[in-house]
């Protein structure tokens, strides 16, 4: 990426979703093999829902494919970085999976997983892939998670995958509105910042945590996002120190 940004400029962050990711794929497509020197004789732009039907290409007809990474990649990916986007695209492959037509449907295996590790339903709450307002889970049912996780024999790839303390991965808090409605909109006020995982102890124990703080107010956005996830840290390294 090329391009000229004035000096003591303001950071500018954007970001689209494509409203059809399915058309917007096709359309990179055909821009990637005309980039290759090959012919293409369909439009690049296509209607909504207009495009074929999954089984009306034969077997016959395939030229090419393209493998998924491991789950434990991509789940690595989503963690460490809180990427929205990928927890999306994994809540579709769950769907699919599960021999479901849209991506929603992905939920019930998540959900299901949540059932089998003893979690009380009415203590966590899912709203999409991504973990989106009002999506919420009590620390208990955190704990009880964290848990069940720990004797499962994907325990290994799952604990690597989470962000931690050393700085391999960050999460980031976000943004939202005040608790009180005498204050109003502040972007400065986080209602909750949130830590969970596992701590080591010297003789060797994995203990699971959850901090949770609540309605801290900073002076600005950017002293938000910087300190609220450190005082979180802070709280582990504590817990870490005196388990």
């Amino acid at each position: 990426m090329r391009g000229e940004l004035p000096l003591e400029s303001a950071p500018f962050n954007t970001a689209y979703v494509a409203p059809d990711p399915a058309a917007y794929a096709r359309a990179l497509f055909i821009e990637a093999l005309a980039r290759a020197g090959v012919a293409v004789g369909a439009p690049l732009a296509v209607q909504v829902g207009s495009l074929p039907d999954a089984d009306s290409y034969p077997p016959k007809r395939k030229v090419a494919a393209i493998e998924s990474p491991p789950g434990s990649l991509l789940g690595k990916l989503v963690l460490k970085t809180s990427h929205n986007r990928g927890a999306e695209s994994m809540l579709c492959l769950l769907a699919v999976n599960a021999g479901g037509t849209d991506c929603e449907s992905g939920l019930l295996p998540i959900q299901n997983t949540i059932a089998d590790s003893g979690v009380d339903s009415n203590a966590a709450f899912l709203y999409d892939g991504e973990g989106s307002d009002p999506a919420s889970a009590t620390p208990r049912a955190v704990i009880k998670w964290l848990t069940s996780a720990s004797q499962q024999a994907w325990i290994d790839p799952y604990r690597e995958a989470l962000p931690d303390i050393e700085g391999n991965g960050k999460v980031l808090t976000k943004s939202g509105t005040s608790a009180r409605p005498d204050i109003g909109i502040t972007p400065s006020l986080f209602p909750v910042e949130a830590q969970g995982g596992y701590v080591g102890t010297d003789d060797g124990r994995q203990l699971a945590v959850s901090v949770v703080l609540m309605n801290g107010v900073y002076p600005t956005l950017a002293d938000g996002v910087q300190n609220a996830p450190a005082d979180s840290e802070a709280v582990l390294v504590e817990i870490q120190k005196n388990g």
